[in-house]
């Protein structure tokens, strides 16, 4: 998953950069930020049930300032790059295997990408700033093509 975004700041509830479901409450992958300007990412494999898999990054996104916020997940660790450098690395454990294929519930979106609150309850999750560039890919990048992306006008 990767995304240019410009984030305002806290609003006390967890901000969506983008998210796929496929239970009701239960991400299929998720990229977000908290409060505390750390971006999380929820996987949900098919070895980890409905249960979700989070990494979190050690640094924190810097208020309205362009950044490339990009994680990946080779089957076994997820990891979150921030402007192009490795933020953190987070061990799937026993968890570890392929993204859950389930398919989305009939009552909601597949992909939402900036919030997700048409689900009963309501999971308003709003990002507070600007999303661009976003991006998924059928496979985890290397850290060489992410630095490129990020260097690319």
């Amino acid at each position: 998953m990767e995304a240019q975004i410009s984030w305002s700041g806290p609003d006390g509830v967890q901000q969506r950069i983008l998210e796929k479901s496929s239970f009701a409450q239960v991400a299929q992958y998720g990229l977000d930020v908290i409060d505390s300007g750390q971006v999380i990412v929820e996987l949900r494999t098919t070895t980890s049930g409905t249960q979700a898999i989070v990494g979190k990054s050690t640094s924190v996104v810097p208020l309205n300032k362009r950044t490339h916020v990009v994680a990946t997940y080779d089957g076994s660790v997820i990891r979150i790059y921030l402007d192009g450098m490795l933020d953190s690395e987070t061990s799937a454990g026993g968890s570890a295997g392929d993204l859950s294929t389930k398919p989305p519930p009939s009552s909601g979106t597949d992909l939402g990408i900036g919030n997700q609150s048409i689900y009963v309850p309501p999971r308003d999750r709003p990002f507070k700033g600007l999303i661009d560039e976003v991006a998924l890919f059928d496979k985890a990048l290397p850290a060489q093509r992410i630095l490129a992306h990020y260097n690319a006008p």
